[in-house]
């Protein structure tokens, strides 16, 4: 069996084998598939819930949360730049939440909107002498 070749930085190379290609094939379209369409679901169903703004936030969370999951995981300890970063995101969604809060506390809540009980409706009564 041959050696894995070096990389130009030193660190050994991993080969990978396929050994069923179509059923590899499917299995990665559908993972993707089925990954992006429950990710834009849950994302569009938090937008409608929660607002555009607020749910951009979440923007902000994805560097911290690979820096610190790379830090548990891998053991990479944050430099000063990822610190940085991590300190900025945390600061400007504490600063959206609390802008956010004070919006929905100063905007008053609507009254429902009350349906008449005498609505048109329309009714159709068919006889079978209409179908000959």
């Amino acid at each position: 069996m041959p050696r894995p070749e070096r990389s130009t930085t030193g660190s050994p190379t991993t080969l990978f084998v396929v050994h069923d290609a179509v059923n590899a094939s499917f299995a990665i379209t559908g993972m993707v598939s089925l990954n992006a369409t429950l990710a834009v679901s849950l994302y569009l169903r938090a937008i409608s819930m929660h607002g555009a703004a607020a749910v951009a936030m979440l923007f902000a969370i994805i560097p911290a949360a690979a820096a610190v999951l790379c830090w548990l995981m891998l053991g990479q300890r944050p430099d000063i730049g990822v610190t940085i970063g991590l300190l900025a995101g945390g600061l400007a969604c504490w600063l959206n939440s609390r802008s956010a809060s004070r919006r929905r506390a100063a905007k008053p809540v609507p009254e429902p909107a009350v349906v008449s009980p005498g609505l048109v409706t329309c009714s159709v009564s068919l006889s079978d002498k209409d179908f000959a």
